[in-house]
């Protein structure tokens, strides 16, 4: 049974991330979506279920882009999304002789909540939190950035959209 797929969706703007977050809360197929910073405007796990979904997403105004990375390991757990902290969701595309260093490497990272290997668009994604986002920047500039086999890798904050 497929874990599921992580589905990273760009928008032009982010007013119409508002009609994308109904359309989403109204999906049963959807596990989990988070607003974001960065490359993508939304980060959306699905329990791979998603063609329907998919198409909805691309008939929406101002939709630009969508990316898919199926689940090989889900590590991912909702504990790990609270309030109280702030985090950041890291897309990677790694060199396949590494990827079980960079995998155990990340694990024991002090920031990283998780790290799921994935197939399709990227091969690992990669979730931090702390106390703030400086200290998250800080441990990816200063850590995570120096591993070996990293080949690419996008970075996005979680945003909360009822507090904008």
């Amino acid at each position: 049974m497929q874990a599921g797929n992580y589905l990273l969706a760009k928008f032009s703007s982010r007013k119409e991330l508002l009609p994308a977050a109904e359309l989403l809360d109204k999906s049963d197929t959807v596990k989990r979506w988070n607003a974001v910073d960065g490359y993508y405007s939304l980060v959306i796990k699905t329990d791979g279920n998603d063609a329907r979904l998919i198409a909805s997403l691309k008939g929406l105004d101002g939709f630009a882009e969508l990316a898919k990375c199926e689940l090989v390991t889900d590590n991912d757990s909702d504990e790990y999304f609270t309030d109280e902290l702030n985090h950041t969701f890291l897309f990677m595309e790694v060199d396949s002789s590494s990827k079980k260093t960079l995998i155990s490497k990340l694990s024991e990272c002090e920031t990283v909540s998780f790290c799921s290997e994935t197939e399709g668009a990227y091969d690992l994604v990669v979730f931090t939190s702390a106390e703030n986002f400086d200290t998250i920047d800080r441990t990816v500039a200063e850590e995570i950035r120096q591993y070996d086999g990293i080949l690419r890798m996008k970075q996005n904050r979680v945003i909360h959209l009822d507090r904008m």
